[in-house]
C-alpha cells in the first residue's frame, strides 16, 4: 500500500484576508485534519499519514457557519510519486494563499 505523509500547512493569505480561517483537509472525502484556526503567517506541522492505493485526492476547505464552505483547493498524489521527495503544492482558492508539503512513500 502506498502512503501519503502531509508533513505542513502553511498559511500566507487568509481566504478573506482579515482574520484567521477555520481549515479543514478531507482525503479521498473523509475529513482527516481540522477544523484548525489557521491565520496568516502560521505553519502547522502536521505529519497526518495516509493510506491509498493507486492515486489519492485531498480537498482543503475553510469551514463557514453561517454559509457554505470555501474551497481553497484540490491536488492529487499518484503511487507514480513515492521515492521522489518532499513535495509542496500551492492552494489560492477563495482569494487565499496556502502551500501543503507532503512525500508519498511506498
Amino acid at each position: 500500500m502506498t502512503k501519503l505523509v502531509i508533513h505542513s500547512l502553511i498559511c500566507n493569505e487568509t481566504s478573506d484576508g482579515m482574520g484567521a480561517d477555520d481549515i479543514f483537509i478531507n482525503f479521498q472525502g473523509i475529513r482527516v485534519w481540522g477544523t484548525t484556526l489557521v491565520d496568516a503567517g502560521q505553519t502547522h506541522q502536521m505529519e497526518a499519514e495516509l493510506d491509498f492505493n493507486v492515486r489519492g485526492r485531498v480537498d482543503v476547505w475553510e469551514f463557514d457557519s453561517g454559509s457554505d464552505n470555501d474551497h481553497i483547493g484540490t491536488f492529487w498524489v499518484n503511487r507514480s510519486q513515492a521515492g521522489t521527495g518532499e513535495r509542496s503544492v500551492s492552494l489560492t482558492g477563495d482569494d487565499s494563499d496556502y502551500i501543503i508539503t507532503y512525500e508519498v512513500l511506498s
